[in-house]
């Protein structure tokens, strides 16, 4: 059932309601906006209500991957374990729309097919693929950085005579695993959780593993009610502490330096930091993301660990990633994976040694066998980040497609603005740490920060297509643009060449609550520490080659990265990213802006 409204005019839609997309429209209603959500469930929850595969949890500890806006809120919902499995956060989520009255205002079981920005009203034009017609001044984004399932292309997987599940989708009653030959493709973060508990139930697992990743066991515990008490007293002062952390958490790396210690003391920071458990594992020490000499201790403790774990030494050497250095991805959390292949029903193939070359009715056939399977389970991804805008026909002012602004590369200002798409606002997807913080605390974040936009954004009917501004307007009609304050600028659709290397500054920037009206120097200056926890080792080829193409395209031997990474502690080098962009703080110092604007004239 829609939303009960007589008419399809509203101050806001917000497309997606999981976390930001709740927040967005809790927040629309307490300002007196006339809301609409656009859900493609059945019911809110977005990841949590899509992602219930068996044994789909958090790596989030519970009290801080929640809503921090309601002290009220806080203290009446109580959390039975430290890291929530998926029943228990949809259960969250359920009783947060319900609480605040959402509801009524959320289009469920329907999908945006295409949105239009109408030059003549200033408004959005959305439709949905049941024929919903609506209109809006703004249209906010909140559909998710992981939330289109991509399955890969492989030969015969359509003639497939068993039972094809997706993590990213899985059904609310699915076929029974007991007994059954099961093959799971991809070890992904959700196939690390859902592994152990279906080689429980499985005669005979195989998983197909084309990349390892890093993983450290999480430690779950139900709170007793002690607990609860001390969280309700101690709410106040996580929150605080989270809000001022590179990711969202009230947790820190170990007090002193790697260089501080000697190797018995280290082995003692890394033991503690691997029974604490968890993504934590990856901020163990300063710097720990950004300086090899540490990263390449802490991994080979862990490749350590792994080999303690795994019985047979050729699966174990195949567990260990080969071409990432640790938290260069995300690291992930698991219960019990690493023992789950000591079971004699569970085998790992290799897929860079035997690729998969096709899929018959029974079986997975690779390079070197055919392995006979009765069921399959895909957990292999994510259309990311661009994935849930692209698939929607967004056209702006000057029909101008999304998907054609970011043929070359998605780009955003500061995360949240499209240059070309007035009044669209992206939450919690290109250009913001995403995933690779609390995301619920960043929808908080990123919703704050919109709130302020729509209550200075006004766009005036008299004024011509391309002075309509996504950036705010000062009191004067002037606009301030990224390349200094008190001036008027064109900020059409930037042409290619002038592309930014990425947004990696732009979302610290955002990360660290930077007003739109400092300076470039205040903040790069302000930015420059929380690049440290950046997975930047993984990031020195592709800016190499991204700085190369861009200058090439602009046709100055300039890379326009503006990025500069603190020395490592051992003072005897820099970091391989930071070698990489030297040359170009040696040129320039200069930021460059996040585009050019266009100088063409505009009809």
């Amino acid at each position: 059932m829609g939303p009960a409204r007589d008419t399809d005019r509203y101050d806001v839609i917000v497309v997606g309601a999981g976390f930001t997309g709740i927040y967005a429209l809790q927040r629309g209603r307490a300002a007196g906006l006339s809301v609409l959500g656009i859900e493609a469930g059945d019911d809110v929850g977005g990841t949590w209500y899509w992602n219930q595969y068996p044994g789909a949890r958090c790596d989030v500890e519970s009290v801080d991957y929640s809503y921090s806006f309601d002290p009220q809120l806080q203290a009446e919902w109580r959390w039975t374990e430290n890291y929530s499995g998926h029943s228990e956060i949809h259960a969250y989520l359920r009783h947060v729309a319900d609480r605040f009255e959402l509801r009524p205002y959320i289009a469920f079981g329907e999908r945006v097919a295409r949105a239009e920005f109408d030059e003549a009203d200033h408004l959005w034009s959305v439709e949905t693929d049941t024929g919903r017609q609506a209109r809006a001044n703004y249209l906010i984004m909140a559909a998710g950085s992981l939330s289109i399932p991509r399955l890969p292309e492989i030969p015969g997987l359509s003639g497939f005579a068993g039972d094809v599940l997706l993590t990213a989708n899985w059904p609310a009653d699915p076929p029974a695993l007991e007994g059954k030959r099961i093959g799971v493709v991809g070890t992904g973060s959700s196939a690390l959780q859902l592994i152990p508990i279906v080689a429980g139930h499985a005669a005979q697992l195989t998983v197909f593993q084309r990349t390892a990743n890093y993983s450290i066991p999480v430690r779950v515990f139900p709170y007793a009610e002690d607990d609860q008490a001390s969280i309700r007293r101690e709410y106040p002062g996580r929150r605080d502490k989270s809000w001022s952390s590179r990711a969202g958490t009230p947790h820190g790396s170990y007090q002193r330096s790697f260089y501080d210690l000697n190797d018995d003391e280290r082995q003692a920071v890394f033991d503690a930091s691997w029974e604490r458990g968890g993504v934590l594992f990856a901020k163990t020490f300063e710097g720990q993301g950004t300086d090899l000499i540490i990263n390449d201790a802490a991994r080979e403790y862990v490749e350590d660990k792994i080999r303690s774990i795994v019985a047979d030494p050729q699966t174990a050497q195949d567990l260990i990633p080969t071409d990432h250095p640790l938290g260069a991805k995300r690291i992930c959390s698991d219960l019990g994976y690493f023992e789950t292949y000591n079971r004699d029903n569970v085998q790992l193939v290799n897929l860079r040694r035997e690729p998969i070359e096709a899929i018959t009715a029974d079986s997975v056939v690779t390079t070197e066998r055919k392995v006979p399977v009765d069921l399959l389970i895909f957990a292999t991804g994510f259309d990311a980040m661009t994935g849930a805008l692209s698939r929607i026909e967004l056209t702006g002012p000057r029909s101008d497609r999304i998907t054609d602004t970011w043929r070359a590369g998605p780009l955003t200002y500061l995360g949240v603005a499209v240059p070309g798409f007035p009044t669209l606002l992206v939450l919690n997807s290109v250009g913001t740490p995403s995933v690779l913080a609390n995301m619920a605390l960043a929808a908080r974040h990123l919703r704050r920060r919109c709130s302020a936009r729509l209550r200075r954004l006004r766009i005036e009917p008299d004024q011509p297509a391309w002075r309509r501004r996504t950036l705010g307007t000062r009191r004067d009609g002037s606009t301030a643009g990224p390349r200094g304050p008190n001036r008027t600028r064109r900020y059409p659709v930037p042409r290619p060449a002038a592309r930014p290397v990425g947004c990696t500054c732009s979302s610290f920037l955002f990360m660290l609550d930077l007003s739109l009206e400092r300076s470039w120097d205040d903040a790069r200056r302000v930015a420059r520490p929380g690049l440290a926890s950046l997975p930047q080792l993984s990031l020195r080829r592709w800016l190499s080659r991204r700085a190369a193409a861009v200058a090439t395209a602009a046709g100055t031997p300039r890379a326009p990265a503006q990025i500069e990474v603190a020395r490592s502690r051992s003072g005897s080098a820099t970091t391989p990213l930071a070698r990489s962009v030297r040359s170009s703080h040696r040129r320039s110092t200069r930021p460059r802006p996040l585009w050019r604007p266009s100088t063409r004239p505009v009809a």
